[in-house]
């Protein structure tokens, strides 16, 4: 629309050496999972995602074995497929699982817009859980993003409230380390999970974190740990990039995966995200740990 005239006006996309790219966020979360985009189904995406993050999940549950298996829930709407690969993942490296949705919506309206204070009392009336399903067991919730992780932290609280033993959060794409300035509401880096982690890392680790995609699995997992803590889960496993290259393998090049990888597709994009990060890398403390201790 041009903000001047009130107007609908149509702009080729390919133009100036730009090519049109497919929003990731599209692929993986708001797409609906009947939709196949040149051939490409999402729930199949979603599912081979799925797959492939039970793996992961599957060598930390051998490695901590439980005394009752684990249930495998999906976030309402959008974790189902995700929830189903990862289930098939598990049963076919022979580890025990039940596969039950124990958290539900009771409205339709999404949470990820907003301000802040009316985004989280939204979120607190939007969810509900199982209490009689979760009491006493491990629950995997599994989600196709971790954005902000106000949901993800009133999910846990809910469920831990609930009488579970542990909630462990299985996160069907790498950290999301950039705002995304094209539709999603999300306007600067230091709201994201990610950023408000790596604040608490000391400077020396900040370096291998700050590779974003390319950061080395040790890095991606304090990432994780610094995440499960301030939403009071167990653990948070991330699908890894590298993880998720091989499932896109054949349309890399018409994905937009800037959340993960901080390269925004267009030179004014480029320019807000460098201005960005300069300005939070700025803000850092030098030794995180003498801030806190002041």
């Amino acid at each position: 629309m041009d903000a001047k005239s009130g107007r609908s006006v149509d702009h080729i996309l390919n133009s100036r050496g730009c090519k049109a790219k497919l929003c990731a966020y599209e692929t993986l979360y708001l797409g609906s999972p009947n939709t196949s985009v040149e051939g490409h189904s999402h729930r199949q995406t979603r599912h081979n995602i799925g797959l492939a993050l039970g793996r992961i999940v599957a060598e930390r549950v051998q490695a901590d074995p439980l005394l009752m298996p684990p249930i495998v829930s999906s976030m309402p709407k959008t974790g189902g497929p995700y929830a189903d690969g990862l289930f098939d993942s598990l049963a076919e490296q022979g580890v025990l699982a039940e596969r039950s949705d124990v958290v539900a919506t009771q409205f339709l309206e999404r949470t990820l817009l907003g301000r802040p204070k009316a985004r989280q009392s939204r979120i607190a009336q939007k969810y509900l859980v199982s209490e009689s399903a979760v009491a006493k067991r491990t629950i995997i919730v599994v989600d196709e993003a971790l954005i902000r992780g106000d949901t993800s932290q009133a999910v846990t609280t809910m469920l831990l409230a609930a009488g579970a033993e542990a909630v462990h959060w299985a996160i069907g794409s790498p950290p999301i380390v950039a705002p995304h300035y094209y539709g999603m509401g999300i306007d600067t880096l230091d709201e994201l999970a990610f950023w408000q982690a790596l604040k608490r890392l000391p400077p020396e680790l900040r370096a291998q974190s700050l590779r974003f995609h390319r950061m080395d699995p040790p890095a991606l997992k304090i990432i994780e740990s610094n995440i499960a803590t301030a939403i009071q889960a167990a653990t948070i496993t991330y699908l890894p990039f590298r993880a998720l290259v091989p499932i896109l393998a054949n349309r890399l090049e018409g994905i937009d995966l800037s959340p993960f990888t901080l390269e925004m597709p267009t030179p004014a994009g480029r320019q807000r995200a460098d201005r960005n990060l300069k300005a939070l890398l700025a803000a850092l403390p030098v030794n995180p740990r003498l801030r806190s201790a002041s």
